[in-house]
């Protein structure tokens, strides 16, 4: 039932405004203990005119951060990449905070259309698979040969990677990527976390403000329940939400 619905709620890009391209490096502490809960960086002129402030929300499981973004290693200069520890047999996770303030203030400032992309979602070939997720995004798109696992709790949107692993950070293997996209935010709240069954280990993240996908699926705001059941003449569908988006 849940895949019919993504079916019925598919829609193309030219339906919604082109997210811009964002630009994440050197960024600056500038309150908070470096890599601790309550730290938040600076990251200047992601796009003219607009700064963003990430701020470090929550801990959990035996994570750790050991570095706010690396960009010497594989990845992307302009993604954001935070160097994760993954804690030992358990899901753990960091909880960021992203604010958008008009450049040079502390103002708070709105993007109309904004895509957060999730590059290299997988797993150690061994003892490990990653999974991002966010809160409330509009919608969210998948290659259509993607391996993620993929759920929506109300709330959440989640995209869980496989225990194989794909070499380096790379934007041409699709099927790992998961990209979410929001309309008029100011900010918003992402997770990034490991499940695993074994020690605990260095995660290289990588989370690119770009969309990358043409196609993408429609999420009403808090979808309570769905539900399919076979008639004769055809399926009834039967679904309650708080606040449906151009649903059919």
């Amino acid at each position: 039932a849940f895949a019919l619905l993504m079916t019925l709620l598919t829609r193309s890009a030219h339906t919604q405004c082109v997210a811009p391209t964002l630009t994440f490096n050197s960024p600056v502490l500038i309150s908070g203990t470096d890599n601790m809960i309550g730290a938040v960086y600076l990251f200047q002129k992601v796009i003219p005119g607009v700064d963003a402030h990430v701020e470090i929300m929550d801990i959990v499981g035996g994570a750790s951060l050991t570095e706010i973004d690396n960009t010497s290693g594989s990845g992307y200069y302009d993604a954001f990449q935070p160097y994760v520890l993954a804690g030992g047999f358990d899901t753990s996770y960091l909880d960021w905070k992203i604010n958008f303030k008009i450049a040079g203030t502390n103002t708070d400032t709105m993007l109309e259309c904004l895509a957060v992309t999730a590059i290299d979602v997988d797993g150690n070939n061994k003892d490990l698979r990653e999974f991002v997720e966010a809160a409330t995004p509009g919608s969210f798109a998948v290659d259509p040969m993607t391996n993620l696992t993929i759920s929506f709790d109300g709330v959440r949107s989640k995209a869980e990677g496989q225990i194989t692993t794909i070499p380096l950070i790379d934007t041409a293997q699709r099927q790992a990527m998961f990209q979410m996209n929001f309309a008029n935010i100011s900010s918003l709240l992402y997770r990034n976390g490991s499940i695993t069954t074994g020690d605990t280990m260095t995660r290289h993240t990588c989370i690119y403000f770009k969309p990358f996908f043409a196609n993408w699926i429609v999420l009403p705001v808090k979808l309570l329940s769905f539900s399919a059941q076979s008639q004769t003449n055809g399926v009834i569908l039967n679904w309650t939400a708080t606040n449906e988006q151009e649903i059919k």
